[in-house]
């Protein structure tokens, strides 16, 4: 990205922060608390606290946890199932599994893509009417079921197969069809992927999109799927179709904590089989992007416009807690480390409103590390002499900004 090129991030960074103000993230100022309990809410699905302290720590993990908080009743039998089929292929054959894992990588980052493209594409379907309504309804699921749902079922089956619950015979697993995908999983899991909305497959619902068989006849949506001779006709409502959307998402989410919380529970393992895979991954710019977002969110602002040119950033902010200019910075300041842990030197400009009126901070954050990183273990980090975690001087030098 250029120097001149100012890029409008607005959409991504309130798309992000949608996901996390529903599940009260941001209602407490410290956001030392909030990964507390973060901390204490996800403990019982890792074996290592260690690895789920070092996640927290790193930014990981967070909107997954927030996922959980809105979907709890729903998602937490299906993901303590999705963990055991990790950890039995695991047991079966561990060099296997983390081999798949690493592999699965890139194809994760992909999958995430797609969903924010959906969201910075999708137009506001309140003012939609008839069969644009279905289209735009329609198109999105299609897409999300096609690009982001489908490496995430492939993914479950590879799993599956290395414990030995699942067999393919002589095909490859990723050569097999979506319909192939569904109904192997159906068949091993109908609780999981029998949609609520309506009783048809997720396959046939991409084929509905793709091809689409659908007409608008008054305020109902008329789609039709199968095969010539065998076809069958679903009559649904604008608010049936937004449901299922969300349902498809959601069941997407699901797949995604899920792999997330056990590559970050088994992290070693993981890097191993990354070596043997030789795949290198890094994070992408929306996973870092997620992570300043989170500690924005989480240290109690709103955010209302998010801009970038560079390394620097400029926000609009509404502080939720009222506080005073020092509290901001330092509220802001701290919000800011996770990011850094991923970033170079960054500058953010902020206008912060508040009951209070507005205000403007403005402050340069840089991590430096302090000795080299071993294992997976954390180094620890100073500050530079513009950015600060705590009111003061921490014990290693870092000198609080004024």
């Amino acid at each position: 990205m250029s120097e001149e090129h100012l890029e409008d991030l607005t959409v991504v960074f309130t798309r992000l922060q949608s996901e996390l103000e529903p599940a009260g993230i941001g209602e407490k100022t410290s956001l030392e608390v909030q990964l507390k309990n973060v901390e204490a809410d996800l403990q019982p699905f890792f074996l290592n606290a260690d690895n789920l302290s070092a996640g927290l720590g790193s930014g990981g993990l967070t909107y997954e946890h927030a996922f959980l908080k809105r979907t709890k009743d729903w998602s937490y039998p299906h993901l303590v199932r999705l963990l055991g089929e990790y950890r039995a292929a695991q047991k079966a054959d561990q060099a296997a599994l983390f081999a798949v894992l690493a592999a699965f990588l890139p194809q994760m980052d992909s999958a995430y893509r797609h969903v924010v493209s959906i969201a910075e594409l999708e137009a506001d379907k309140a003012n939609l009417k008839g069969y644009t309504l279905a289209r735009s309804c329609l198109r999105d699921m299609g897409d999300l079921i096609e690009s982001t749902l489908r490496p995430f079922l492939s993914l479950r089956l590879k799993v599956l197969q290395i414990s030995g619950e699942f067999s393919a015979g002589s095909r490859r697993i990723d050569d097999l069809s979506l319909g192939t995908l569904v109904s192997a999983l159906t068949t091993l899991d109908p609780d999981l992927y029998a949609l609520t909305t309506f009783n048809i497959p997720l396959s046939q619902w991409r084929n509905i999109s793709h091809h689409s068989s659908y007409k608008s006849v008054g305020d109902k949506i008329i789609c039709e799927y199968g095969p010539p001779g065998r076809r069958g006709v679903i009559e649904c409502s604008p608010m049936q179709l937004i449901e299922l959307f969300i349902e498809v998402e959601t069941l997407y989410y699901l797949h995604k904590v899920g792999f997330e919380i056990f590559c970050t529970d088994n992290i070693h393992a993981l890097s191993a089989g990354e070596k043997e895979t030789g795949t290198k991954v890094t994070l992408s710019e929306l996973s870092t992007n997620a992570i300043l977002a989170y500690g924005i969110v989480a240290s109690g602002f709103h955010i209302a416009r998010v801009a970038r040119r560079a390394f620097r950033w400029g926000v609009f902010l509404i502080d939720r807690h009222d506080r005073e200019r020092t509290h901001v910075e330092a509220a802001l300041q701290r919000a800011l480390v996770p990011y850094l842990l991923h970033s170079g030197p960054t500058q953010i400009y902020a206008w912060v409103e508040s009951k209070r009126g507005q205000q403007f901070v403005s402050f340069q954050g840089e991590l430096k590390r302090s000795s080299d990183l071993k294992s997976g273990e954390y180094a620890e980090f100073k500050m530079d002499g513009h950015f600060r975690i705590n009111e003061g001087t921490s014990e290693d030098g870092a000198q609080g900004s004024r």
